[in-house]
């Protein structure tokens, strides 16, 4: 029995001191292992630390490389200018005679212009001894929208034009006149003292206006341009209003009596000896718009 249980002994003992050979060998592979962290982590902190220093400590004039296609797209970016916001002014000369624009510019592609026009024209002429003072008069104010599509010069324009426009004649009557009357058209027409005769051609006041242009400049918010207007106005068909003050009095030259002067007779009198300008100014309906002109930008 004690051989046996001696024996039991012997092989216990020899298996404890496997064990603790065994947990010895895994306490000495965490101490290392503790060790080699420790060892690594310091050398993290050691560098993070010297990395730290040395940015701080860099003097702020070191330069730094960036790559030039880099630095192009911003240096375009900073040196590029806005398009000029604000008041523009400008003055023009054209088929509507003298004229001037003021307007605003909200952005690269919508402004607003209030025009002012003058035109008048003076013509003299002789109806068969009887002289005529023929007057076409254009005094007008206009609200116009330019719209510039791509950004640039090129607009197209669209507004209202407020223009009495008008064809006006007058002519005198003298019953001194060595023949006595005067022969107008297919009449005879003479006064008992002194007359006159007036015709009015006129055509619609208010005319949509429609058109394109350009106005080219820099894009410096104070900039000196040039401008330029091409389009129509809608006038609408003509009408003419006639009117006569004295004793004026009429007969047909194929023979008849002396009658009174109406307004229905001197429309056709007026018509027969302006047979040339009626024949175009019946038939247009629409007024040619060309303006150039050079303005500033406030």
């Amino acid at each position: 029995m004690y051989c046996i249980f001696g024996g039991v002994d012997v092989e216990c003992r020899h298996l404890f001191a496997i064990i603790q050979t065994y947990y010895e060998n895994i306490d000495s592979i965490y101490v290392g292992c503790s060790r080699v962290l420790r060892m690594r982590g310091g050398v993290f902190a050691a560098d993070a630390q010297q990395a730290s220093s040395t940015e701080l400590s860099a003097p702020p004039s070191v330069p730094v490389t960036v790559e030039e296609s880099a630095v192009a797209p911003l240096a375009e970016v900073k040196n590029e200018t806005p398009w000029p916001r604000g008041v523009f002014a400008d003055v023009t000369v054209g088929t509507q005679g003298l004229g001037m624009d003021v307007g605003y510019s909200f952005n690269k592609y919508l402004k607003l212009r209030v025009r002012g026009t003058m035109l008048s024209y003076d013509h003299n002429d002789t109806w068969n001894d009887m002289e005529m003072k023929a007057r076409f008069k254009s005094s007008s104010c206009g609200l116009i929208l330019d719209v510039h599509p791509f950004g640039g010069s090129f607009r197209l324009s669209a507004g209202l034009n407020a223009a009495p426009l008008r064809v006006e004649a007058d002519g005198n009557l003298d019953a001194d006149i060595p023949q006595g009357s005067y022969y107008l058209g297919e009449y005879e027409v003479k006064t008992a003292d002194v007359g006159s005769i007036r015709g009015r051609y006129k055509w619609d006041t208010v005319q949509p206006y429609f058109g394109f242009g350009w106005s080219c400049s820099s894009k410096s918010e104070h900039a000196w341009f040039f401008t330029a207007d091409i389009g129509v106005n809608i006038i609408g068909k003509g009408k003419l209003s006639v009117g006569y003050s004295g004793d004026v009095q009429y007969k047909s030259v194929y023979g008849g009596d002396w009658k009174p002067m109406d307004s229905s007779t001197l429309e056709d009198i007026i018509r027969d000896e302006g047979d040339a300008f009626f024949e175009i100014a019946d038939k247009i309906v629409v007024y040619p718009v060309i303006h150039l002109g050079v303005g500033c930008r406030f």
